[in-house]
């Protein structure tokens, strides 16, 4: 083991790499064009506070060995164990993770490619910024840091494959407190774990997502877009100005949030993508069985295709509140605009429309039979046929902020205004 206590460009490291100042003074770490990793124990530790690790911004990091089980890479950076607090003030930022054609690394499961395990556990001010995963995700990891992270992750994008269980594009399963702001999972990012999520893994509790978005298939029971599936337990995430174009298919998926959310809430997200199933029905923005959680400002234009009912906004829901919402995908035959509601009870429908268009014989807010939910000032239909007019949208669409709904053609549906 070496330690780097001073700032410099490292072209090389010989197994793990310690930073650490004796007095927490600032070290600056720049990686060199040709730095690469040839051994799955060459990675770095933090050792002290006030660290910038700084990768070349026109060439990838290259991980390349003869990878065989039990030498799977564990990230390229330690920050933090299940035993040890994590170190403050640390800043990761412009490094693109690349794995060589000849020696395919495997990611070891729980890992991420840049920051490991627990990375940032109970710190303040741990940030990874600006960074890339072109690699393939593995069970409960993520493209950019591992499972049970405490992190910012900002301004990041995936564009490996996740193809192993509750993975994130992102950011691993169990995530506390995390952070993603601005961040991406590419369309190469092709999400098939089960209760994996586009930007958060599975089990996360009390993070928040904003200005994410997903752009990949997703498929897989209990998937979502931004969210993966949750353990049920009071979970209390946040979706804000987050959005998916992908295909999202599996038992109980949702656009933004997967299967299973108690407490969780969107503000201004939307889903573009198709939503299909043949089992149980996937869903516009929370996945099935919703506990507690609130969908304000957001709307669904997917489609839903599949042979099981699922909601344009939440399936299964459980008092749950729906505000401000709309849905103009087609509902399919077994569809329903804003919930699903069968299995679920005690919902607030309030100011909600379904477009004409996606009506096919179903009562289009949500099972007619459900005599426990609220249903306030929605609407089955828009005033007009295919047309969203603008004494509608005052009066029915308009956000806490006055101003969340705009129209750029006549005919189409009202988007949010920062899109």
């Amino acid at each position: 083991m070496s330690v780097l206590s001073y700032s410099q460009t490292v072209s090389v490291i010989t197994g793990n790499t310690t930073i650490s100042h004796p007095h927490n003074k600032p070290i600056h770490i720049k990686l060199s064009k040709n730095f690469v990793i040839t051994k799955e124990d060459q990675f770095f530790i933090i050792g002290s506070n006030n660290i910038t690790i700084e990768g070349h911004k026109n060439h990838d990091v290259i991980i390349g060995y003869a990878c065989v089980v039990g030498n799977e890479y564990p990230g390229l950076v330690r920050n933090g164990t299940t035993s040890t607090r994590a170190y403050d003030n640390i800043t990761i930022k412009n490094i693109t993770i690349n794995t060589s054609p000849i020696n395919t690394v495997v990611l070891a499961n729980n890992a991420g490619w840049i920051g490991q395990r627990y990375f940032g556990r109970n710190a303040k001010n741990v940030v990874i910024r600006g960074c890339t995963n072109k690699s393939i995700i593995s069970n409960y990891g993520g493209g950019i840091v591992g499972s049970d992270a405490s992190c910012i992750v900002a301004e990041c994008v995936n564009n490996g494959v996740c193809s192993g269980l509750e993975c994130g594009g992102c950011m691993g399963a169990f995530a506390n407190g995390a952070r993603a702001w601005k961040c991406k999972d590419n369309f190469t990012g092709i999400i098939s774990g089960n209760g994996a999520g586009g930007i958060f893994g599975s089990s996360s509790v009390g993070c928040i997502a904003k200005n994410c978005h997903n752009e990949a298939e997703i498929s897989g029971q209990g998937s979502g877009g931004i969210f993966g599936r949750s353990s049920g337990s009071i979970s209390q995430n946040i979706a804000t100005e987050c959005y998916n174009t992908g295909t999202v298919s599996g038992v109980g998926t949702g656009g933004i949030f997967g299967y299973n959310h108690n407490t969780g809430s969107a503000y201004k997200c939307y889903n573009t993508g198709l939503l299909t199933n043949t089992i149980s029905g996937s869903n516009g923005i929370f996945g099935n069985s919703s506990y507690q959680c609130t969908a304000e400002a957001c709307y669904n234009t997917g489609n839903i295709i599949a042979s099981a009912i699922g909601g344009g906004i939440f399936g299964f829901a459980n008092s749950c509140t729906i505000r401000n919402c709309y849905n103009s995908g087609s509902l399919g035959t077994i569809g329903y605009g804003i919930t699903s509601d069968t299995g679920g009870n005690a919902n607030l429908i309030d100011h909600c429309y379904v477009s004409s268009l996606a009506i096919t014989g179903l009562d289009p807010l949500h099972v007619s039979t459900i005599t426990s939910d609220v249903v306030s000032n929605s609407s089955d239909v828009v005033e007009a046929v295919g047309v969203w007019k603008n004494k509608s949208a005052d009066k029915y669409l308009q956000g806490t902020d006055g101003s969340i709904w705009i129209r750029k053609h006549c005919g189409e549906p009202y988007q949010l205004n920062y899109c």
